[in-house]
């Protein structure tokens, strides 16, 4: 008992007069018990296993098996719902993506789940019916309904409903509803429904129907008013869909005069100003129309010395 009583009271940061002030006897007494010339009253055991955080056998060197009661668990962060929670923790924290450990820890499930959330990475061998939520990157050998959410990547081989977010690359082996977004490129083997938004590209194997689409997208067909980037037709590898869901035909130059003369009626309105600039591209254009209509050199300088006039203050 006397190394102990040291250790503890070392451990608590007291001196042997603090610890004598609060147990109300003299500092010889609590050195005589130190150096086991002397033993403390056993009333004084409660009071100094309070002081030293410790348990009272934990003072005569005995272990402490503490009976655990999992399912009376009060003090977590959240609602006692139906979540399956992947948790990493550090003593009693509970450790977060700003921690910068969880990306070293995958909770992984085998078989099917529901609604599953994780700080760290999430691994599931089954389908997901509630959705899922990491704070790293997502894979799943399955269908998802119920969205995704990840701070990193997401990679499904089924379908996946509900919509997804992602700060990285999302992938899917079947189709995608309920709108997507993601940090860099989206790559889908079926079809997409919803809003679509990518800071890359956007690779779809079937067709596209979305009410908005942020991005350049490749896909067989698609149906958006709203899209912010190009759209390249897999099934027509010449055609493309512009930001204003024009499709123009770059193995075809009539088309492509087409569009620039449609552009060019917008801003001027119909008129032999814009026949002329018109007759003008025509005559002074690159023969090369598959990257698009060009006016390069000499040519180039005097379109602008000719209509750039008209083009002040004009997007």
């Amino acid at each position: 008992m006397a190394a102990n009583i040291l250790k503890f009271r070392k451990r608590s940061g007291l001196t042997q007069d603090e610890l004598a002030q609060k147990l109300g006897v003299s500092f010889q007494a609590v050195s005589k018990w130190e150096n086991a010339k002397s033993a403390p009253d056993i009333a004084f055991l409660p009071q100094m296993a309070d002081l030293f955080g410790c348990y009272i056998d934990e003072l005569f060197s005995r272990e402490v098996k503490q009976e655990i009661h999992y399912d009376h668990c009060s003090e977590f962060p959240w609602a006692d719902d139906t979540v399956i929670r992947g948790v990493v923790c550090e003593g009693r924290k509970i450790l977060k993506v700003a921690d910068g450990l969880v990306d070293k820890f995958t909770f992984e499930i085998v078989g099917d789940a529901k609604n599953v959330k994780s700080e760290c990475n999430i691994e599931i061998n089954g389908y997901v019916s509630g959705g899922c939520k990491a704070g790293e990157s997502i894979t799943i050998d399955g269908d998802v309904s119920g969205g995704c959410n990840a701070g990193q990547t997401i990679s499904v081989t089924g379908d996946l409903s509900g919509g997804c977010n992602a700060g990285h690359t999302i992938s899917a082996g079947g189709g995608i509803s309920g709108g997507c977004n993601a940090g860099s490129s989206i790559k889908c083997q079926g079809d997409v429904h919803g809003a679509v938004s990518s800071h890359g590209d956007i690779y779809v194997g079937g067709n596209v129907k979305a009410d908005k689409i942020n991005g350049n997208v490749s896909c067989n067909v698609c149906e958006c008013k709203n899209i912010t980037g190009k759209t390249m037709i897999s099934n027509e590898p010449n055609k493309i869909k512009v930001d204003d869901g024009t499709v123009i035909d770059y193995s075809n130059k009539e088309s492509i005069m087409n569009y620039v003369r449609q552009q060019f009626e917008k801003e001027f309105g119909e008129g032999e100003c814009v026949d002329k600039m018109m007759e003008f591209i025509d005559e002074n254009a690159t023969d090369d129309v598959s990257k698009g209509i060009k006016i390069t050199g000499k040519n180039a300088a005097k379109f602008w010395d000719t209509f750039g006039e008209m083009f002040k203050g004009k997007k």
